[in-house]
């Protein structure tokens, strides 16, 4: 096992890109629907109005030049995400939908590297055992369902996937048969190009950071 995993060391080979990110989260929302979000622009007689009477003229200039490059790009995911297919069936939970669009997006030759993908309701101060159960088994069939459909139309050795947490759980249950907010959680990887091996130490319970906080092995920003 190694300690403080960096993205270079959790995979095979792979470069390390930064530029455009596609968030998504809303279960109704359409390829259609997110190009309607980019595309809430001023009309010019409007701005200049708006302009004229604000001592921030530069900076609203800014705004529309951002709001107008946002525009354009709406266009791009339009027409891109149009030529793009899913090859399975996915869950029809917000998590199956969200990848079910994010796989459509890539298939379709978007060449946008990175995408957010949300699944709520892990904070479980009650009845952990039934909400989590629920949410693992749904992450597991969106992500099987994910990779197949990428492995199908051979893009999955271009994908990488990482599970990260806003916040992780202490290790003995509250009085509600729940967990409180903790200071560790699992980071998990995967694709064709991810090292197959454990990184981290296991969480000792002699070495807490305080009563019922266990004390992290990696840091995710290291990642």
């Amino acid at each position: 096992m190694s300690n403080n995993p960096t993205l270079q060391s959790l995979l095979k080979h792979a470069p390390v890109t930064t530029a455009w990110l596609v968030k998504l989260g809303t279960e109704s929302m359409t390829i259609q629907d997110l190009v309607n979000q980019f595309m809430l622009t001023l009309n010019r007689d409007g701005y200049e109005i708006i302009r004229s009477n604000t001592y921030g003229g530069e900076e609203l200039d800014f705004v529309r030049e951002v709001d107008l490059l946002s525009f354009e790009y709406a266009e791009i995911i339009n027409n891109t995400a149009g030529q793009g297919s899913n090859s399975v069936e996915y869950p029809t939970s917000n998590l199956g939908y969200q990848m079910a669009l994010t796989a459509q997006m890539i298939s379709g030759g978007l060449e946008t590297p990175i995408y957010r993908i949300y699944q709520n309701g892990f904070d479980t101060h009650a009845n952990q055992n039934n909400n989590h159960t629920q949410l693992m088994m749904d992450l597991n069939n969106s992500l099987q369902a994910f990779i197949e459909d990428l492995s199908n139309q051979s893009l999955l050795d271009r994908v990488l996937i990482v599970t990260t947490s806003e916040f992780g759980r202490r290790y003995f249950e509250n009085g509600s048969n729940g967990t409180d907010h903790g200071t560790s959680a699992p980071c998990m990887v995967f694709g064709d190009s991810v090292v197959p091996e454990l990184f981290g130490e296991q969480p000792s319970l002699s070495s807490m950071i305080s009563v019922n906080y266990i004390r992290p092995s990696s840091q995710i920003g290291l990642v």
